[in-house]
């Protein structure tokens, strides 16, 4: 088996165990914990190597939301935030290009193109990420307080444990 595809077979499976038995077990309280979550399987989509095709990025965004859904029974949400994301993942790129580019044999990781330019990546995407799925939450456009409530709320902290464990881990790949 390819080593690219062992890793991330290995990095899914990682940050989906973390994601439901450690942060969907999490209690917050009855105020804090309909706003505040802690949010890591997305990593997992935004370290797939550049070179994947936008359709096949959509077919595993796809199917981890649909795991991650079965964990949290929301029918859905996780799985349209996480194509939502997939969707958006070219623009985001693009946006952020290095001078020389992207090289189609290295990872979207920090030690590929340097923390500033994975930071900007990790913040945009989880811009997108939370207001997504924040919106499907509330799913109502009158309470668009409460959604960008929720959305702020969600990415200090899923960035910090994804900056930590990146940092941690040191993924090259």
């Amino acid at each position: 088996m390819n080593n690219i595809v062992l890793v991330n077979i290995l990095r899914f499976t990682g940050l989906i165990l973390l994601q439901i038995l450690v942060f969907r077990q999490m209690n917050y309280g009855p105020f804090m914990g309909a706003y505040f979550r802690i949010f890591m399987y997305p990593l997992f989509l935004l370290l797939l190597p550049f070179r994947l095709s936008s359709e096949f990025l959509m077919l595993i965004g796809f199917g981890t939301g649909l795991v991650v859904d079965m964990a949290y029974d929301t029918l859905g949400i996780h799985a349209s935030t996480a194509v939502a994301l997939m969707a958006v993942r070219a623009i985001i790129l693009n946006q952020i290009k290095p001078k020389g580019g992207y090289a189609l044999n290295k990872g979207l990781t920090p030690d590929s193109y340097g923390w500033s330019w994975f930071a900007r990546y990790i913040f945009f995407a989880f811009i997108v990420f939370s207001v997504w799925l924040s919106l499907l939450e509330v799913f109502n456009i009158v309470q668009i307080g409460q959604v960008l409530i929720r959305a702020i709320m969600i990415i200090p902290a899923s960035l910090f444990f994804i900056f930590i464990s990146v940092q941690v881990l040191n993924p090259r790949n």
